[in-house]
């Protein structure tokens, strides 16, 4: 072997080295993204999921100065307390929609007949008849 090729044997060990180092690396930096984007998918859950709607009645009771304790509201009383109020609140009447077109222009009434149709009368009869 010549000088040239043992340092291209050289050359081609460091490089075959050099790419699995690469490769392992790559699998690690992948494996840690999957982690990351797992932790992520967990507080965007507990942040925006079902649990994050729910309310804790005990939470919404608050002391003002001068006015007391207020009491929360249960789910049931605000149900009832909205029906009351919708029933006292009156409806307001519709507005009747103008016609849009007069009712003194005339009607006229066109049959498009396809061009298929107009080259084979008979053919669009024979399924008119077979359909009554």
């Amino acid at each position: 072997m010549t000088d040239l090729e043992k340092q291209q044997a050289e050359q081609i060990i460091q490089l075959t080295d050099l790419v699995r180092r690469q490769e392992k690396l790559i699998e690690a930096q992948a494996r840690k993204i999957e982690q990351l984007e797992h932790r992520v998918d967990q507080l965007a859950h507990k942040i925006y999921g079902k649990s994050s709607e729910q309310i804790d009645w005990n939470q919404l009771q608050l002391e003002l100065e001068g006015v007391g304790k207020i009491e929360a509201v249960s789910p049931e009383e605000l149900e009832k307390s909205d029906l009351e109020l919708a029933a006292k609140t009156p409806k307001k009447a519709r507005k009747q929609s103008k016609p849009r077109l007069p009712d003194n222009l005339p009607v006229v009434t066109e049959v498009l007949i396809p061009l298929q149709v107009q080259a084979n009368p008979h053919r669009q009869l024979a399924r008119e008849s077979k359909g009554k």
